[in-house]
């Protein structure tokens, strides 16, 4: 089947059985993989069950792919997806912000990774590497859009040899990442879009979210014995440069480290609070605290018990227990790195690029991957806050500031002056340029005067108070007066794209500094100097406050209030909030379904004789392996393996074709993990809810029965012994399935 496992790193020849569960929960709440108290190892609970799959299409929404290349195209609405990848990339870059600062899609070339596709090129493997596209910019703000937020939701994979993208992209409403595959994608041909087998995907996915490799990235252009067999390729890999530092990957692997997070907070967000009365106040806090986190540039988040909402950190407490008592452990992104051509045994030899490239047990994405960390309720309370905050996009956050600053303003709202001591140094230099750097209590920063222009500047550090304090100001400009020899500096001070804010939420509208000028003969020299700082405070974020006090008694039935245990969904959020504080009309993205084409399932299993209320047809032995195998490898596709599809006799004899691969993975149970070549299948995800404890399943009836199966088919003849496990033993198998005539 090509099933996607993943836009980038993929498995080869899973087998894994993993029952997606119901458990009791309706409409939204169905949706996100949810703690269900599932052990993780060391005995903390998952932030989401693991083995939870969840439905195979989308119980709700749709994925942001589907929203972003849906067109109507007369009576109904299609895919309309731009080929080649270049035009496909261009379209996507098209709804993204750009600046010098920033490139808002990262691409690397992996010419041997971990996917299922990866022997289509053989044996050309670096004139057709895989490409993988992530996307790690915001949309773009445009007058009366809200934007697609696509950043860390969307990646896709491309191989041209398979005329196929392979797609992961987050579903909003459903709060879950969606497995897709594109298939025809060549010129000429009518792309097809599936939704895929998510127990394939899951099975090297187990954070439900993508993954990528440890540093150094070696499977990519990164490494520079990989550039230089991409380079003798001499061709054009579709405008992606080859040189490329680890600056590129880099990005990639901290765009998926940060879209695995994505889940926790659903998980946080919705059973941290609970569902009692208090649940309401307790994600209204959350929300609010969020927004005050973001306004301030992502700084001053300190979780007091005393703070301004007690109630938030007893309910917290409470739910915290119920879910998570032995800490919330989370789930891992991160596979370890791989150097293709070193496992080869080619580093030196790249004139003679390797035809075939094993992926060994000790880098397969396959073996379970122990928790990235495990958070403690109090680590857990402030994450939910900096969670929430990656749930929104920047150009949210940057209306919502422009909107309140003036707002206040145009009402009049307080404006809170703080004076400190201070002192100050200055030097002027040849060109009549001068630096006035100040220290005062809390704070301190310089301004860089040109002529009596204010040049620039920063403040290091402001703290008024007990308030938190902000750091990495910008002075981006003001004004210098002088009267009776004195000045007076007025400074224009942000946070980036953002006007400059206090941890509180509040804006800094302006700050001053007032001194004694000192005498001419003594600026050739470093000066100290006594004067005043005063930073003016407008209590703007009371705005908000107000205006999410509103939203906390909206009408309607409970499972439509905003701050319910659905999933944060910020067209929702945001949507509420803008209304409320009386802003223009945005149109939200990836809220209505009912005008996208219709969902197709990929490899949708066929009608089997063991689905048959007798079972007929099939011995005990071979009924396990539907059991523990049929999630992948009964599927219309032939990648995975699909030996498991068709009937009765078709199954026998792919068994039989397949025999001695499938029998060295089984023997891979009889070794220490240190000791195997190849990951043991069925692999433990499969196993471990009948076998928790994985030596019990080495020693079990199901493992010696299939085993026992295998070992006495006629196909087993004539190949390598069982006993030969290196990884060229392996590959030098036949292929599981007969090759098909072109």
């Amino acid at each position: 089947m090509r099933a996607l496992v993943s836009a980038f790193v993929l498995i080869s020849l899973p087998g894994i059985f993993l029952q997606g569960r119901a458990d009791g929960m309706d409409g939204v709440a169905n949706v996100a993989a949810v703690a269900t108290g599932a052990r993780a190892p060391g005995g903390a609970e998952w932030a989401f069950d693991p083995d939870y799959t969840g439905e195979q299409l989308p119980p709700a929404g749709r994925s942001l792919f589907d929203y972003l290349f849906t067109a109507d195209a007369g009576e109904k609405p299609v895919y309309r997806i731009p080929y080649p990848f270049s035009a496909l990339r261009e379209m996507i870059e098209a709804r993204l912000h750009h600046d010098r600062r920033s490139r808002p899609i990262r691409q690397v070339l992996i010419p041997h990774g971990r996917s299922l596709q990866r022997g289509l090129a053989a044996p050309g493997y670096f004139n057709f590497p895989r490409v993988v596209l992530a996307v790690v910019g915001e949309p773009d703000l445009q007058e009366g859009d809200a934007g697609m937020l696509l950043k860390d939701r969307l990646y896709i994979g491309y191989q041209e040899k398979a005329d196929l993208l392979e797609v992961i992209s987050y579903n909003e409403a459903a709060a879950r990442f969606e497995f897709q595959i594109v298939r025809n994608y060549a010129r000429d041909r009518d792309p097809e879009v599936f939704y895929a087998n998510r127990s394939v995907c899951l099975a090297c996915h187990q954070n439900h979210a993508p993954i990528f490799s440890r540093p150094l990235w070696s499977e990519t252009g990164a490494n520079p014995e990989v550039a230089a067999a991409l380079r003798r390729a001499d061709r054009d890999f579709y405008g992606i440069k080859v040189e490329q530092g680890i600056d590129i990957p880099n990005a990639i692997d901290d765009a998926t480290d940060r879209a695995n997070l994505f889940a926790v907070t659903q998980a946080l967000w919705r059973k941290g609070c609970g569902t009692d009365p208090a649940a309401v106040h307790c994600r209204a806090y959350a929300f609010t605290r969020m927004l005050r986190y973001s306004l301030a540039g992502k700084q001053g988040l300190v979780l007091d018990p005393a703070d301004e909402s007690p109630g938030f950190g007893a309910v917290f407490a409470t739910n915290w227990q119920q879910h998570w008592p032995d800490g919330m452990a989370i789930p891992n992104p991160d596979i370890p790195n791989r150097n293709p051509l070193e496992s080869a045994g080619v580093i030196g030899q790249m004139d003679k690029p390797p035809l075939d490239i094993n992926v060994v047990a000790s880098v397969d994405p396959l073996a379970p991957r122990s928790p990235l960390e495990t958070w403690s309720r109090e680590q857990a309370a402030g994450k939910v806050i900096t969670g929430l905050s990656a749930l929104v996009a920047g150009t949210d956050i940057s209306r919502l500031d422009a909107f309140i600053y003036e707002a206040a303003k145009d009402v009049g709202l307080k404006i809170t002056t703080h004076s400190f001591a201070c002192e100050l140094s200055t030097r002027r230099s040849a060109q009549q340029v001068y630096r006035i750097s100040f220290r005062c209590p809390g704070t301190a920063g310089r301004v860089y005067i040109d002529h009596d222009r204010i040049h620039g500047g920063s403040i290091d550090r402001l703290q008024l108070g007990n308030i938190q304090p902000v750091t990495s100001l910008d002075i981006v400009g003001g004004s210098v007066y002088r009267d009776a020899g004195h000045e007076r500096i007025t400074l224009d001070v942000r946070n980036a794209s953002l006007h400059a804010r206090l941890a509180n939420g509040n804006a800094i509208d302006s700050v001053e500094l007032y001194f004694k000028i000192p005498a001419p003969d003594d600026l050739a020299i470093v000066k100290k100097i006594t004067g005043e700082l005063r930073v003016n405070e407008l209590a703007d974020f009371a705005l908000v406050h107000q205006a999410v006090g509103r939203m906390q008694k909206s009408a309607g039935p409970a499972e439509l209030m905003l701050f319910s245990d659905q999933a944060f969904q910020r067209s929702r959020m945001m949507g509420a909030l803008f209304r409320e504080l009386g802003m223009p009309a945005l149109n939200w993205c990836c809220e209505s379904v009912d005008r996208m084409p219709a969902m197709t399932q990929a490899a949708r299993t066929e009608d089997h004789p063991t689905a048959n209320s007798d079972g007929s047809g099939f011995s005990s032995e071979e009924k396990r392996f539907f059991q523990y195998c049929a999630s992948c490898h009964q599927s219309g596709d032939r990648f995975p393996p699909n030996f498991l599809n068709g009937s009765t006799a078709q199954v026998r004899a792919a068994l039989n074709h397949c025999a001695r691969r499938i029998q060295v993975r089984l023997k891979m149970w009889n070794y220490l993990p240190e000791s195997r070549s190849k990951s043991p299948m069925p692999p433990f995800r499969a196993i471990h809810q009948q076998y928790p404890d994985s030596s019990a399943w080495q020693q079990s009836e199901d493992l010696r029965a299939l085993q026992d199966y295998i070992s006495r088919l006629p196909g087993m003849e004539n190949q390598l012994s069982p006993e030969s496990r290196s990884n060229t033993d392996y590959e030098s198998l036949r292929e599981c399935l007969p090759a098909v005539s072109p």
